[in-house]
């Protein structure tokens, strides 16, 4: 009887597959199966799969393409259904039904998945009904892996639900193997599929029964059961943010190309962003003002309706808002919102927040008087900024300026912060150039640790250890961490000629003004901290920093800026100046980057060869 059955099965199949007229069906399996943000946008990345059914001659290829990508192409071997008749094409055969309550089963072409037909259970009272094919089994072998599955397509399901179970005939009788998902409710056609081990050293057949436990009514085509050598699934992550399409279709063996189908999906995994272009405009006494900020968010947009505002007009930086909030009188309302105005372009993608009028309530400067703007996106991703009014500003001149975390600046000055290039690996907020050369979310990495001082100190050993600044060619250390005051300076220091390198074996405390002649040049290599006074106002050098590069680590409440000739490479930078008034603090920056390129060409010698191309760009 096993003999006939299995010579009735692979007669079956070849006849299926030389006759295979009908194109592979691909199902495309979102999670989050529902957009978890507003509006109908995912706020998180998007996990696709590509399920691909074809019960005749097999899935050969799924294809699919994102956008206006190119596609992509996964293939698989052969592996055909062995369920006969298992989309109903040929009536109920091998196929009966069975039913313990007020209900019937029919095959029907009323709604199909696969091929015209489908069969349908339909059920008035609750109780058990199914179809099964336990008299026309799978023939398997014990121990291999098997993909199942079948199509569902549900109307008023309520009860236990619609599902499908898996037996396997074994010597000592029938054993259940698997159990689908439950499905209940009204849905569109469905596919749950499973792979499952023949778990059983007699078995040599499995079967289906496609069940309806409850009322309501309920559609089953396309069952599938094929040794798994491969199933045919294709599993990617979309994270582009923005309306995406994705377009797919599938190839069977016998050469049927399924037609094109696509998905469209909204992302927005990125708030509101690149707050810029703050400025604080007089509007009454000399200490209201009424404040204004840029803000966009390039996917989904601004929503207008949430935009909110409050301040923090004395030194605790508690949050609110005074009742009467433009003569700062009446209760302060603790941790509420002021409405925001918003002034939109770009379509929404980008707009400019406005405050009320606000009375800060006095003229105390030595205190940050901050302001808090807060927005959401149309996918309620929330975004916040807080700003001094009257906080330090930093400015950097000719020379790039990149952060592998974020760049959020407390404050804005008079002017653009850089007239060159600012990267961001996250967010970028309030720093602004004047060529609008602003990258945020930068993707490429960055390998530090060629810039290290362990790694530099071994290309280019030292020729000898010094205690003070050097002032001839060449590589040189300190023994320990570096103090540059009145002792560490050389005589007429100012005024010499030299190119060289400074190995820094601890922290480098900078406590006097350091001053080059213009095609003089040191690169400060410096194993811990380079902790500035201050009292320090001007800085040549270029420093490459392993730990925290500090402008200001003996108080931050200033009247002199720091102006640093050279540049900065460090694993931290903390911009610690305040000025004392609010005046200095709104003309002037606090700290001042000025790149000179004379560190890429005077020391290709000392740091190995360089090719340098001079363009010209044209804006």
């Amino acid at each position: 009887m096993l003999f006939l059955a299995l010579c009735f099965f692979l007669f079956s199949s070849v006849v299926f597959a030389d006759g295979d007229i009908t194109p592979p069906t691909t199902s495309p399996l979102l999670s989050p199966a529902y957009p978890n943000g507003e509006n109908g946008w995912y706020t998180v990345p998007v996990d696709i799969a590509l399920n691909a059914v074809d019960l005749e001659s097999g899935v050969k290829e799924i294809n699919w393409k994102l956008n206006d990508n190119l596609w992509t192409k996964k293939t698989f071997s052969q592996t055909l259904n062995m369920v006969i008749n298992s989309s109903f094409e040929t009536g109920t055969e091998g196929w009966s039904f069975s039913s313990f309550n007020n209900s019937t089963g029919e095959r029907t072409n009323e709604f199909a998945k696969i091929g015209d037909y489908s069969v349908k259970i339909n059920s008035l009272e609750n109780g058990t009904s199914f179809f099964t094919n336990k008299s026309n089994y799978v023939v398997v072998s014990p121990w291999k892996t098997v993909s199942l599955g079948a199509w569902l397509k549900g109307s008023n399901i309520m009860g236990d639900g619609a599902f499908y179970k898996i037996y396997i005939l074994t010597a000592e009788g029938s054993k259940l193997l698997y159990t689908s998902s439950v499905h209940n409710g009204t849905y569109d056609w469905l596919y749950d599929s499973k792979d499952v081990i023949i778990s059983s050293d007699s078995a040599y057949g499995l079967y289906f029964e496609l069940i309806l436990q409850g009322v309501g009514a309920v559609y089953f085509d396309g069952v599938y059961a094929a040794y798994a050598s491969e199933q045919p699934k294709a599993e990617f992550t979309v994270s582009d943010n923005g309306e995406n399409t994705l377009s797919f279709y599938s190839v069977d063996f016998a050469g049927n190309i399924e037609t094109t189908k696509t998905a469209d999906f909204k992302i927005d995994t990125i708030a509101p962003t690149n707050w810029q272009n703050f400025e604080a405009e007089n509007s009454g006494n000399a200490h209201t003002f009424i404040s204004k900020i840029s803000v966009s968010d390039n996917a989904s947009g601004l929503n207008a309706n949430s935009s909110q505002f409050q301040y923090s007009p004395l030194s605790d930086l508690v949050w609110g808002y005074f009742t009467d909030y433009e003569n700062c009188k009446g209760i302060f309302e603790a941790g509420k919102w002021l409405s925001a105005t918003v002034d939109f372009n770009e379509g929404g993608l980008s707009g400019r927040l406005e405050s009320p009028s606000i009375d800060y309530c006095n003229s105390n400067w030595f205190f940050c008087k901050g302001n808090r703007f807060k927005i959401e996106d149309f996918a309620g991703n929330d975004s916040t900024k807080e700003i001094c009014l009257n906080g330090p500003w930093v400015k950097s001149i000719d020379g790039d300026v990149a952060s592998l975390s974020s760049i959020d600046m407390l404050s804005a000055g008079a002017e653009d912060n850089t007239n060159a290039m600012v990267i961001s690996s996250k967010s970028l907020s309030n720093f602004s150039s004047s060529r609008n050369w602003l990258i945020s979310y930068y993707q490429n990495k960055f390998d530090g640790g060629m810039y290290s001082y362990d790694f530099l100190i071994g290309e280019f050993p030292p020729s000898s250890t010094i205690d003070k600044l050097p002032t001839e060619n060449g590589v040189f250390k300190t023994a320990k961490t570096l103090q540059i005051n009145y002792f560490a300076i050389p005589q007429n220091y100012a005024s010499r000629q030299f190119s060289n390198v400074l190995f820094v074996n601890g922290d480098l405390i900078v406590l006097r003004d350091v001053n080059m002649k213009d095609t003089s040049g040191t690169i400060f290599v410096v194993k811990g901290d380079v902790l500035v006074s201050r009292w320090v106002s001007f800085l040549d050098g270029f420093f490459i920093v392993g730990g925290t590069f500090n402008t200001s680590y003996n108080g931050g409440i200033v009247d002199n800026s720091l102006k640093i000739f050279g540049g900065v490479l460090a694993n931290k930078v903390d911009l610690n100046r305040s000025f004392s008034t609010f005046k200095i603090a709104s003309e002037e920056p606090s700290e001042e980057f000025i790149y000179d390129p004379k560190y890429l060409i005077e020391f290709t010698s000392l740091f190995g060869n360089a090719s340098i191309k001079w363009s010209e760009i044209f804006e």
